[in-house]
């Protein structure tokens, strides 16, 4: 039987001062966005989608104002064989980089809003580790840079103004006076592998269908899946238009996946970490499952595969059985 989605209520955070605040929904409109008078746009297009040149693409055109930052370099690790193609960051790396776009007066309440152009997966994943180094109103732009110039909204062109210079200086203080906010729960390879062996964890992996299938593999070790593990591509969350479906749509879709199971069982994977962090993000936005209480194996497939002793299964399952 579908899962009904939670409570429309938002989930409350608490400031340092101590007063109660909505916490900031994880999407932001082109509209609403595009009226905020004090917000930080950040580029985090990919080489995954533009080749080695992510940086060209920005040149060529992004959202006035907006700063670049190299998703390969502040979201994630330098790729290792044994962790996968997209290792989880340091989070002092994170806060370092974002405080040097923000400036002198940027701080952890900074509205930040992270757009891609390749179906949001670099934007979710960008998101979440910004609020995990604290930043807690870090967004995902809804639809990306393509919603953006559908709404008839201009682009810039050139290379950006200034460079990416991290304010390491300021990074250690500003740790220390502050707490992420909400995000996964982040498992390493080993914590990974028990869940899986105690079979009382439910696995989301958000490849596309051929890979999950094991009918075609470009990109790791191995085609094939982690055994029992459940396909919900990241791409279905989105409407033709690359815009984030409706509440009721992902409810829908997303109960039909789970089943009965208790959502707090799912453990998100998909190639490398990515992809995952938007349906993390979608189940948030679905009122099924908050970001706070969801969990992640960001080393995913590309580190499952990677390791010959670790089994795999070929063929496809889009339910819980």
């Amino acid at each position: 039987m579908p899962r009904r989605c939670r409570s429309s209520l938002r989930p409350v955070l608490f400031s340092m001062e101590g007063f109660a605040m909505p916490a900031m929904p994880l999407f932001i409109s082109v509209s609403e966005a595009a009226s905020l008078p004090n917000r930080c746009f950040i580029d985090v297009r990919s080489r995954v989608v533009h080749g080695w040149d992510a940086l060209g693409a920005y040149s060529k055109g992004h959202i006035a104002g907006a700063h670049f930052l190299a998703f390969d370099r502040v979201f994630a690790r330098e790729p290792v064989f044994e962790l996968g193609r997209h290792p989880w960051p340091d989070r002092r790396t994170v806060a370092a980089h974002l405080l040097g776009a923000l400036g002198p007066t940027g701080n952890a309440h900074h509205r930040v809003i992270f757009y891609d152009d390749g179906g949001m997966n670099f934007a979710a994943r960008a998101a979440l580790c910004a609020r995990w180094a604290s930043f807690k109103n870090a967004q995902i732009l809804d639809g990306g840079l393509s919603a953006w110039v559908r709404c008839g909204l201009p682009l810039n062109d050139g290379a950006p103004a200034a460079a990416d210079h991290p304010a390491a200086e300021r990074v250690n203080d500003f740790l220390r006076q502050t707490i992420a906010g909400a995000v996964p729960q982040i498992l390493g390879k080993a914590a990974f592998f028990n869940a899986v062996k105690q079979g009382d964890r439910l696995v989301i992996d958000g490849r596309p269908r051929e890979r999950f299938a094991g009918r075609t593999e470009n990109l790791d070790a191995r085609p094939g899946h982690v055994p029992g593990a459940v396909n919900r591509p990241a791409t279905d969350n989105l409407d033709l238009d690359g815009s984030l479906k409706s509440r009721e749509a992902l409810c829908r879709e997303w109960g039909a996946v789970i089943g009965s199971r208790d959502p707090r069982s799912i453990v998100q994977m998909c190639g490398s970490g990515v992809a995952a962090c938007l349906n993390a993000a979608a189940l948030d936005a679905a009122g099924i499952l908050p970001i706070g209480e969801a969990v992640l194996y960001p080393g995913s497939w590309s580190q499952w595969a990677a390791d010959s002793n670790l089994p795999a299964e070929i063929g496809y399952r889009d339910t819980v059985e």
